[in-house]
């Protein structure tokens, strides 16, 4: 007989996966009520919202991040009305704010759908995605690529496309077990890239966007996310192949064509960034590690108010790119 969550608003919709006890600070329904008062998904909610109450209540999600779940569930839910009636102080304000990006993340369209296949990766096939994926951060660590402080949390999936998810505002990376038949260098580099987004800090959303716009109004959100994935996959490719221009591959449902996705972003990187890295280095600096510094943005700013400025010319050359969709992506 499997447990049930009993007196939590948590029942288990996936009857294929095996449902774990929680503890008391879910009783009476936190997660279920935090949702309905962030309205994660609008008209289509109650169904979306079982998806992420049925894998937070699953043996598919780790311990650290259902308690995670459940402690902003609990403070959303305590802290609502004093919030909306701006009763809270500033830094519990920021706590409410943070909580509500950390669900937002999981209730993205089409991220739900992802965390609901969790439930069915094998426990064996969990314990080797995250073993390799741990393998990979460490490696990355010691390369000087991501700090000792980025140490996200692990969901092996089921899904082919996508085939890895970084989801910043939940320290949250999911990875297909699919990836498990694949190429050593192909399953790495994935890995790595969803890994290597780590060195960029998120903490408020809309506060950072805000001041993107007001310091470069000329750089779109798109353009934004094209130097991002630029400096992500030229490190990528760079660790997992030796050469930033070099792509491992292709697997499975992952033609050549979406291998080089990021093709123009780091052809972007490799003549506007790396000449001028290049220029100013000094005997015993790596190259790669100047670049990797571009992503980590200090408390309080962002990532453009880190690179752009380090970059003579560089604001001016990316505010001129067009055709760019939010996954900063280069349209055909």
């Amino acid at each position: 007989m499997q447990p049930r969550l009993e007196a939590s608003g948590l029942q288990p919709g996936l009857g294929a996966q095996t449902v774990v006890a929680v503890p008391a600070a879910v009783k009476g329904g936190w997660l279920e009520q935090a949702l309905l008062i962030l309205d994660i998904n609008d008209d289509g909610r109650a169904h979306q919202n079982r998806k992420i109450i049925d894998f937070i209540g699953s043996d598919a999600c780790p311990e650290e991040l259902r308690q995670s779940a459940l402690e902003r569930a609990k403070f959303i839910v305590e802290n609502d009305e004093a919030y909306e009636e701006y009763q809270l102080s500033d830094e519990d304000s920021l706590t409410y704010e943070q909580d509500n990006f950390f669900f937002s993340s999981l209730g993205l369209e089409g991220t739900y759908d992802v965390l609901a296949t969790a439930p069915n990766v094998s426990p064996a096939n969990r314990e080797k995605i995250r073993e390799t994926t741990q393998q990979i951060r460490d490696k990355l660590v010691r390369a000087n690529l991501l700090p000792t402080s980025v140490d996200p949390i692990i969901v092996p999936m089921t899904t082919e496309i996508p085939l890895s998810l970084h989801l910043s505002h939940a320290n949250l990376i999911l990875i297909s077990e699919l990836l498990l038949d694949s190429h050593e260098q192909f399953m790495e580099k994935v890995i790595a890239h969803e890994l290597i987004h780590g060195n960029e800090k998120t903490r408020d959303l809309h506060q950072e966007s805000d001041l993107n716009d007001e310091l470069f109004p000329q750089i779109s959100f798109e353009q934004t996310s094209f130097l991002r994935e630029g400096l992500v996959d030229w490190l990528a490719n760079n660790y997992v192949m030796g050469s930033p221009t070099s792509h491992p591959a292709p697997y499975g449902p992952i033609t050549i064509a979406r291998m080089k996705q990021y093709a123009p972003n780091i052809a972007f990187v490799e003549e506007n960034i790396v000449p001028h890295l290049k220029a100013k280095m000094k005997e015993g600096e790596v190259l790669a590690e100047k670049v990797a510094a571009l992503l980590r943005n200090k408390p309080g700013e962002t990532m453009l108010l880190t690179a752009l400025p380090a970059v003579p010319g560089l604001a001016s050359k990316l505010g001129i790119i067009e055709g760019v969709t939010k996954q900063g992506i280069l349209k055909a």
